[in-house]
């Protein structure tokens, strides 16, 4: 993992760490084919929490900078944006997640 704004490119250095420590665990995999590799980006916010609820653009919402947690907060972040979608509101308290946060930075 590497913080790199919208750079996409493998680097044959992550690759290898990865191999290492992949062999470490599997060594029968050391006589693998080796197919592709790519890259991911995933959202981050500075303070790397996700940001979630309204703007101050009327009817925009927004759910995004899950970085590498994504999966795993899907069930939950699907929940909170339908709430604030259908009712305006969540039951949850997002305001530690508000867009709002980073308007005094």
């Amino acid at each position: 993992m590497e913080f790199s704004d919208f750079d996409s490119t493998v680097k044959a250095a992550g690759v290898q760490k990865l191999m290492t420590r992949c062999f470490g665990l599997l060594p029968y995999l050391e006589g693998a084919d080796f197919d592709s590799a790519w890259a991911g980006l995933r959202p981050c916010a500075p303070d790397q929490l996700p940001i979630l609820g309204t703007t101050s653009i009327e009817g925009l919402h927004v759910a995004t900078g899950h970085f590498r947690n994504g999966i795993l907060l899907a069930p939950v972040t699907a929940r909170i944006a339908a709430d604030i979608i259908a009712h305006g509101t969540s039951e949850l308290d997002v305001s530690p997640f508000s867009v709002s946060r980073f308007e005094h930075a």
